[in-house]
């Protein structure tokens, strides 16, 4: 769903530093927080991974673009 709500703003072409976009962001990041238990070389590992396999981006919707739109609200 949250992926959805990102890919929903983004072709809606909301500004990713929009508080809308900003919370989904942040809400990404705690999700991800969650998953590599706060370690950041795990969360590094992921994003590679995210990256770099099609098949994952096809699953999970996490594509390059959604990547890029989330690290724009996150003022990356």
């Amino acid at each position: 769903v949250l992926i959805a709500k990102v890919r929903a703003a983004m072709e809606a072409r909301k500004d990713p530093r929009s508080p809308e976009v900003r919370a989904l962001a942040e809400r990404a990041d705690e999700l991800t927080r969650m998953f590599t238990g706060g370690n950041p070389s795990v969360a590094a590992q992921v994003r590679q991974r995210y990256e770099s396999e099609p098949e994952l981006q096809q699953k999970t919707g996490i594509d390059p673009e959604v990547m890029a739109y989330l690290s724009k609200a996150r003022g990356e």
